[in-house]
């Protein structure tokens, strides 16, 4: 797994990226249910803890990483986050559900770019197989304590040249094509 520094490093990027302006999706509410939507599929390392076998189907990198949940928790957060804001179901409703889906998922997509474990159930709860990218430039972080010791140093570096620089790229050009496009509209 990805450390969860991470995880909300990359919610709050494809916040910038798929807020199109919107004061609602900027707002600190919005941002901080991404990073915690970001970071909540490794709540099943509870179940670890509790004895249920890694590969099990709510084992960690199970369930709770797959595209189902991503979607169920992106829309069920969206709903009670813009409940009194907007209407359910409409346009904005649905752009929003589909981000916070989006940025739940990439947690799971994150998770498959490390070199440890057994994979990511992509597709359950309709198939349990476990799946990683053939490209994986990610140090599997360490869990508990050990995370501060030279593996976890070595994770975090790995995050920081793939994950974090190109989160600084992507919202450094945003910025630069905001400003250039408000220029012109003035």
């Amino acid at each position: 797994m990805a450390s969860f520094f991470t995880h909300a490093a990359v919610a709050a990027t494809l916040v910038k990226i798929g807020s199109s302006g919107s004061n609602k999706v900027n707002s600190r509410n919005y941002l901080l249910c991404a990073a915690i939507l970001s970071c909540f599929p490794d709540l099943d390392v509870i179940a670890y803890y509790l004895g249920v076998p890694y590969e099990s189907f709510w084992g960690h990198r199970g369930i709770s990483h797959s595209l189902f949940m991503a979607i169920f928790l992106g829309f069920l957060t969206n709903y009670f986050l813009l409940l009194k804001s907007d209407k359910p179901f409409s346009l904005m409703w649905w752009k929003s559900g589909m981000l916070l889906s989006v940025i739940t998922a990439s947690h799971g997509v994150i998770d498959a770019l490390t070199n440890g474990g057994h994979g990511i159930a992509f597709f359950s709860p309709f198939d349990n197989t476990r799946y990683f990218f053939p490209w994986r430039p990610l140090e599997v972080s360490p869990m508990g304590i050990s995370f501060f010791g030279p593996r976890g140093v070595k994770a975090v570096f790995s995050e920081v040249v793939w994950i974090w620089v190109p989160c600084a790229i992507m919202l450094t050009v945003l910025f630069v094509y905001r400003r250039i496009t408000q220029a012109h509209s003035e």
